[in-house]
């Protein structure tokens, strides 16, 4: 509990509307798709990085402990929900400018609070010849928050922990930073060190712009057997090693997209387990067959350029994969006649079409993301059939790192299904090829709210993943709040993680616990 004079200092740095202390309140805006709760101390909610730095000052001096986040959308991952109890958490919401856009070199600073909505407006209401990377997590999300989990998007600047520079912010110890950037400053370039740690609090960092290009196509590749998988992913890594694609490229099992598409599931399969194969099955039509992956992804350079790829991409995956698979390529003149055409009389109204326009509206979403439109199309398919509000969400997200190797994906993905088999689950996978030779696979542990034994075995799956992919050499790539505590390091890892906190936050008040970096890693 915070003293009076803490409260009474922080009042004095924001005004009582902007301190939250009810514990009703807390309480409902601590709700989180784990199920989980925390012990706050309340919420602040800074408008200045003068107020955040007098925020982390008030802590050092009173000794509590704060924990911030941005507009708290990272959804499967915790949201506001800190990684410990007695924590002051500092909503950074109403820091919300777009500090800078740079029209000439392709950049833009900006706040926590800016979300990817707000900035691919922003963007794109200017008419220049720049677009921002978009992720699946939303319009609402934040920009920083998602840098700052090190997250990935769609785009050739999809990779946010390599792209971010000149990040600025409050130190854990009061003291102001500023990473710099190579080659526009000398010394180290520091902006990597905010990146799932606790040393600080982000106020301000600097994100590249993609460059819009005269030439684009989406594509879609539907694969049709699973036994073909690691062969698909093969041609996907040779196309990103001769640079053919330069942007990221996803690949989901029909059981995912079944959830995300909302297409309706059909009374003759109700009560009965929704296998990959079904879900196929389910959004098949006799218009196009849907097979057990697809892949996505985007081209982008001149209009011979992307002419010349997509060629390629067909002869190479042709050449390896036969009739297989089959691959559609996508502008925007072509997709809005395709769904113009099925939202149209008498098409609109036939069963097969209408099955077969659900998944395109998701494919439409996704081929407006990697054009730098963000959406909210991914986070509503988490909602499901039979969730109706987010409070109804019962979701976690596991990650792991793949290495691109034939060998390694066969692997994992034996080790993570079984997985899901042991605990009567089944498998909805993503990966997300994020360089050519590494991938992200995202895993959805999700469960009936109040269904109390289902929910065990979610749990129970998820500490399953965390045990044995880590075992057989997949480690993960983020965490949710309820695991960072665990987080390991390699050797050498944990001294210089543990150096650092004791440099910048020698008191321990930022975010104790988060990725498992406190002041006594080496004990």
């Amino acid at each position: 509990m915070l003293s009076h004079d803490a409260v009474r200092e922080l009042e004095r740095i924001v005004s009582p509307p902007h301190f939250i202390g009810d514990s009703d309140e807390l309480k409902r805006r601590t709700r989180n798709t784990l199920g989980l709760e925390r012990r706050a101390l309340g919420i602040i909610c800074p408008e200045t990085e003068e107020q955040v730095q007098a925020i982390v000052r008030a802590a050092n001096h009173h000794r509590f402990s704060i924990y911030a986040y941005s507009t708290a959308k990272n959804i499967g991952y915790g949201e506001r929900l800190p990684v410990t109890d007695d924590n002051l958490i500092v909503d950074l919401g109403r820091m919300n400018k777009i500090v800078q856009l740079d029209s000439e070199l392709g950049f833009v600073d900006v706040q926590p609070g800016v979300t990817q909505g707000q900035l691919s407006d922003y963007v794109r209401a200017r008419e220049i010849p720049f677009f921002i990377d978009a992720t699946g997590a939303g319009r609402d999300s934040s920009i920083v928050g998602n840098s700052a989990e090190g997250g990935f998007g769609t785009t050739p600047r999809g990779n946010k922990r390599k792209e971010i520079t000149c990040v600025r912010g409050i130190y854990g110890n009061g003291e102001r930073f500023d990473s710099g950037y190579f080659p526009g400053s000398i010394g180290p370039d520091l902006a990597g060190l905010f990146v799932q740690s606790n040393f600080g609090i982000i106020t301000q960092l600097r994100i590249p712009l993609n460059r819009a290009t005269e030439g684009y196509r989406s594509f879609m590749i539907n694969l049709h057997e699973e036994s073909d998988l690691v062969a698909l992913l093969e041609v996907l890594r040779e196309l990103g090693q001769t640079r053919t694609l330069t942007s990221q490229v996803i690949v989901v099992n029909a059981l995912d997209i079944l959830g995300a598409s909302r297409v309706e599931i059909p009374s003759a399969y109700a009560n009965k387990s929704i296998t990959n194969a079904v879900a196929a099955e389910i959004m098949g039509s006799p218009l196009a067959s849907f097979g057990p992956f697809l892949s996505v992804g985007s081209v982008h350079g001149s209009r011979g350029e992307v002419r010349a790829k997509c060629r390629t991409i067909r002869r190479v995956l042709r050449g390896r994969l036969g009739g297989r698979a089959d691959v559609r390529f996508m502008t925007d003149r072509s997709l809005g006649f395709l769904l113009g055409l099925l939202s149209s009389w008498p098409f609109s109204k036939i069963g097969a079409t209408t099955r077969l326009a659900g998944p395109l509206r998701s494919f439409s979403e996704a081929h407006g993301m990697m054009q730098g439109i963000a959406s909210d199309d991914a986070v509503i398919g988490l909602f499901g059939a039979v969730k109706d509000t987010y409070d109804d969400i019962r979701l976690m997200w596991y990650s792991s790192h793949v290495p691109a190797r034939l060998k390694d994906v066969a692997h994992f993905v034996e080790a993570a299904s079984s997985c899901y088999r042991r605990h009567g689950f089944e498998y909805p996978l993503e990966m997300l090829m994020v360089t050519p030779n590494d991938i992200i696979a995202i895993q959805k542990v999700d469960w009936q709210k109040g269904d109390e034994e289902q929910e065990k075995r979610a749990r129970a799956l998820y500490k399953a993943l965390a045990e044995e992919l880590v075992e057989a050499g997949y480690p993960p790539y983020r965490l949710g709040v309820q695991s960072q505590q665990r987080a390991r390091y390699r050797d050498g890892r944990p001294w210089t993680l543990e150096t650092l906190k004791k440099s910048f936050d020698p008191n321990g008040v930022i975010a104790p616990g988060r990725y498992g970096i406190d002041l006594a890693m080496s004990d």
